[in-house]
């Protein structure tokens, strides 16, 4: 079949090559059908290595094995980066794969290494002037394994500094809220992009070290933990941004802000994100592994009770009583047995407290009454148990529902179930922020500050801390509660979903991984272009970034628009105006990364002429039916919410006719 298509095509429509490459691609789409994959699978080729350029002209060339080499003349700090080794295995694949526009490679170890089997895909993302890398590694044994992943960055010379992305001259340990490391070049200003190699996301729990080898190379050393039969992801990757060799910190964080890992992760299947323990996965460290432990205090519930005396000493049966007796302050409650999970006592903690763990998440410190309790052992013998080390009661199948409420963790180790009601007031560095506290989905106290990271349910997520020093909670066991600001350490909502997907509403992404939902409210911005000063409505901006700019030069922003088209140069404003839920600040710009318009806007002028345009499809003139369809072809999506409005009603044949087309473009 192929050919006979391909035999048909007059010569004019294509040159020798492109005919080629479209013979290539068609019969590996009859191939593909052959075997059933053509509709989940595209086209790939076989890749040989070639040298390729990012929209900002930088240049990459990726071996069959997915490091990249320094080919060609052009300015580079790569030497041979990306290098992968695999329980002490350097990776290699027989052949390599490729997708017909050559953006994304795919590389499979043809043998298991250390156990494990590697799948290598590699990205370039013109748009960012990145390579994203995703290591998914395959545990195919019948047993977990422990696995050392090392990637290795040579620098093509040696680097004049090697710096963390917030500007911290780097040693071998990034820092809490540090993601990655960048080497920056000699020579002559501007001269050469520094690499910026990006590691983890700056609230990923994963286990890291990065060695520094005298400024020539950068070795990065994760330990994994592979659960049999599961898979592991690790995402990572390196982009080339012109730096000059006197960048401050602020313009390390913007670089770096630009090209965040979970940013530059998007579009990947959510099994690729879910299994990345380098993302970071819930919001900070709220995984419910820590909250819902698979084991207590080194002890995995089984069938039975099971009893720890001290060092080797651990005894199977059932703890008498169908409750547990637990005094906290100046009340004592009896807490159902199927609702607890563990107990330890003072000969566990050496320090004379009690520790009952609940099913749902809750740690409560204090002291059972009695003191001690009586365990049945398998055998049918009894032992009282006067000192207790620590107490694991047997599996459920009937878990514990999870509170509804928040689940609060105080400095004491305490985690509580609370049911805030009202408002909580925020303070951040720009204003007030006031938010229902059911509008809260976590929260957690920066290392060394008053600060927390808040995560709102609207999907703004900002650095700041209460106004209040003191505040009050019910809890469904212990009553009201008064907490102090100071001693709250995190909060989390159990129920829900805290994987941090972008908002589908106008959004800003501020420094520090700052995030506001809201809009801008001023009625025009005004960019400094090299031909003057052009005003836009902010609906019509699609999205604002920052762009790369010369030493010396002020700081610029690209703005893709709503029906096409990009503007560039500095914002004229040294301030934006921001509206969103719960606040209306004045934000400077110089704290702005980006700024988001996921559905297009129209304001009222457009909106009446879109309506006089949709009028005119059913005109009495063909010429004037053309045009107007011309017109709403160009307008493209801003025009797509006045076009299913006017479908509902039309009646007019031509008109629905026409109105599909458009809304299917």
């Amino acid at each position: 079949m192929w050919f006979l298509l391909a035999s048909r095509l007059p010569a004019v429509m294509m040159s020798t090559e492109r005919m080629r490459r479209f013979i290539i691609i068609l019969l590996c789409g009859e191939m593909l059908a052959c075997t059933g994959l053509a509709q989940t699978s595209p086209a790939m080729l076989p890749y040989s290595p070639g040298m390729t350029a990012d929209s900002k002209g930088h240049d990459w060339y990726v071996e069959q094995n997915g490091s990249l080499q320094r080919q060609g003349d052009s300015p580079s700090m790569i030497g041979s980066c990306a290098v992968l080794q695999i329980a002490g295995q350097t990776f290699y694949t027989q052949q390599a794969q490729v997708t017909p526009d050559g953006r994304v490679m795919r590389m499979t170890s043809p043998q298991a290494m250390g156990g494990v089997n590697v799948t290598r895909t590699i990205t370039l993302m013109d748009r960012e002037g990145a390579m994203r890398y995703v290591e998914e590694l395959t545990n195919t044994t019948a047993r977990d394994l422990s696995l050392v992943v090392e990637l290795r960055h040579g620098f093509g010379g040696s680097a004049r500094e090697v710096v963390s992305d917030l500007g911290r001259v780097f040693k071998d340990v990034l820092n809490d809220q540090e993601s990655g490391v960048a080497g920056l070049p000699q020579g002559a200003e501007g001269s050469t992009p520094a690499l910026l190699i990006l590691a983890r996301s700056a609230r990923s729990m994963a286990p890291l070290k990065i060695r520094v080898q005298n400024k020539y190379q950068v070795t990065m050393t994760f330990q994994l933990t592979l659960p049999a039969g599961e898979t592991r992801s690790l995402v990572h990757a390196l982009a080339q941004v012109a730096l000059p060799p006197s960048a401050d910190t602020a313009q390390l964080a913007r670089a770096f802000a630009a090209l965040r890992l979970d940013r530059l992760a998007k579009g990947l299947p959510k099994s690729v994100v879910k299994t990345a323990v380098n993302l970071g996965g819930p919001v900070f460290s709220m995984d419910p592994a820590s909250w819902f432990p698979k084991d207590y205090w080194g002890l995995v519930p089984a069938d039975s009770d099971q009893l720890a005396l001290g060092k080797g000493t651990l005894l199977r049966g059932r703890m008498e009583g169908g409750s547990v007796g637990w005094r906290r302050g100046g009340t004592t409650l009896q807490v159902p047995r199927e609702r607890v999970a563990a107990v330890s006592g003072p000969a566990f903690a050496g320090d004379g407290r009690f520790w009952l763990w609940l099913r749902d998440g809750q740690r409560w410190l204090g002291a059972m009454e009695p003191p001690g309790c009586k365990f049945a052992l398998n055998n049918s013998s009894e032992l009282p148990v006067q000192n207790l080390d620590r107490l694991v009661f047997a599996r459920s199948s009937d878990e514990w529902k999870k509170p509804e409420g928040l689940l609060a963790e105080l400095a004491s180790g305490e985690r509580l179930s609370v049911v805030p009601s009202g408002d909580a007031t925020l303070r951040t560095e720009w204003g007030k922020l006031v938010t229902p506290w059911a509008g809260m989905l976590a929260c957690q106290r920066l290392e060394g500050s008053l600060d927390s990271v808040f995560v709102l349910r609207s999907g703004s997520r900002v650095r700041a801390r209460f106004e209040s020093a003191r505040f009050k909670m019910k809890t469904p066991e212990w009553g009201e509660q008064e907490i102090a600001a100071e001693e709250l350490r995190r909060l989390f909502v159990p129920t829900a979903e805290l994987e941090d997907e972008e908002p589908v509403v106008s959004h800003l992404e501020l420094v520090n991984d700052q995030r506001l939902v809201g809009r801008v409210t001023a009625s025009t911005l005004t960019l400094v272009t090299e031909a003057g000063p052009l005003t836009l409505a902010p609906s019509v901006i699609r999205e604002l970034r920052e762009a790369e700019v010369a030493e010396g030069q002020p700081r610029e922003f690209e703005a893709e628009l709503w029906g096409g088209g990009v503007v560039r140069g500095p914002l004229a404003a040294g301030e934006l105006p921001v509206e969103g839920e719960g606040f209306r600040w004045e934000l400077p710009v110089r704290q702005v990364v980006r700024l988001v318009n996921p559905a297009p806007v129209a304001d009222a002028t457009l909106m009446r002429r879109i309506g006089r345009l949709i009028q005119d499809l059913g005109h009495d003139q063909w010429k004037v039916r053309e045009a107007a369809t011309t017109a709403l072809r160009e307008m493209g999506t801003l025009a797509h919410a006045g076009l299913r409005e006017a479908l509902k009603s039309a009646a007019d044949a031509e008109v629905v006719r026409r109105l599909e087309e458009l809304l299917q473009e």
